[in-house]
């Protein structure tokens, strides 16, 4: 089973939003772990050091496998993400919280509304 490392930093503020960065995709958690090294001491980064999070991803294996429901006023965000998104996420080791999704959902939709 091949898997890359996912390196994410993410900075939570206190109105309760959250500003992700994908930092980048690396052969080995030890690749991942230096990543971090060189990073955290440049701006931003070394305000939050502990926001951030190494994720393995597996390659060449479906990663959705449920189909997926478009976003309208009609549905329930928060009945989307318990039902539809979290199982798949929460089976990837990723300390994945409702917030983090909700966040990455919010900012997608409004790029996707500006279109």
């Amino acid at each position: 089973m091949d898997e890359v490392f996912l390196l994410w930093h993410t900075h939570k503020f206190e109105d309760g939003t959250d500003d992700e960065k994908l930092i980048g995709v690396y052969r080995t958690e030890v690749d991942a772990k230096a990543a971090i090294e060189r990073v955290r001491t440049q701006a931003g980064f070394v305000d939050v050091p502990n926001g951030f999070q190494i994720c393995p991803y597996v390659l060449n294996e479906d990663n959705w496998t449920e189909g997926y429901v478009t976003l309208n006023p009609k549905h329930s965000v928060c009945s989307w993400l318990r039902h539809v998104l979290l199982p798949p996420l929460l089976g990837t080791g990723c300390r994945w919280d409702e917030r983090m999704i909700a966040a990455s959902i919010a900012a997608a939709l409004t790029l996707t509304a500006r279109k």
